[in-house]
């Protein structure tokens, strides 16, 4: 009896560090899989400014509309830009732009990189992260490239009534404000998402990957 007794204790101490040891393996996956979509993002948003000359408007400044009336700000303006397919154009001799054709998308996102359309606009998605919650996004560049604080929900097509502060204004920067001046911020919330427990040292960006993903539950 006592020996059936140990070996029970044994098999559960064993599951138990089994589910602890998957539980640190999926966290470590959903952060590799951000950074991944990061590093993605960034290159497609280059491969737009070699085509157009200029990174994708926010939508804050000026305003990203669907066919629809939706208006698109941050992850959402992005997301529009970068998933529907590009126009191929040259200019002539009497500097008329001419539309030549179409190209295919410059990032192509499985559906679990998007959150749902919303009811009655197709257009009206998001991309996300490994955690499913909404990315930000914010032109630095051009005349209209100033930094926007992005503190709150109402960026995203959600409208989220619980949000973290954005992390440029927090103790994680050097410097608070714009990160990439003259390009581009782009950032997750990381393990924490839009909590305000979330934990900002989480925070995964173009600027600079904090991720440790070891202090969190999913």
């Amino acid at each position: 009896m006592v020996e059936l007794l140990i070996v029970i204790s044994l098999i559960l101490l064993l599951m138990a560090i089994f589910a602890v040891g998957m539980q640190n393996v999926k966290k470590k996956m959903r952060v590799s899989r951000t950074v991944s979509l990061v590093e993605r993002v960034g290159i497609a948003l280059e491969s737009y400014h070699s085509a157009h000359g200029a990174y994708p408007s926010d939508g804050i400044e000026s305003p990203v509309v669907t066919r629809d009336g939706t208006r698109l700000k941050s992850g959402a303006a992005l997301t529009h830009a970068l998933t529907r397919p590009m126009l191929k154009t040259r200019t002539n001799a009497a500097g008329e732009r001419i539309v030549m054709g179409k190209s295919e998308p410059l990032l192509d996102l499985p559906q679990g990189e998007l959150t749902k359309p919303l009811e009655g606009d197709k257009e009206a998605v998001e991309m996300v992260d490994a955690w499913g919650n909404e990315l930000h996004y914010d032109n630095l560049s051009g005349d209209t490239g100033r930094f926007d604080e992005q503190g709150d929900g109402s960026v995203h097509l959600s409208d989220l009534d619980e949000h973290e502060e954005d992390p440029r204004t927090t103790e994680l920067v050097i410097r608070d404000g714009a990160q990439s001046t003259g390009k581009f911020d782009f950032w997750s919330h990381g393990l924490g998402g839009h909590s305000e427990e979330s934990v900002l040292e989480a925070t995964i960006s173009n600027w600079g990957t904090v991720a440790t993903g070891e202090d969190e539950d999913d």
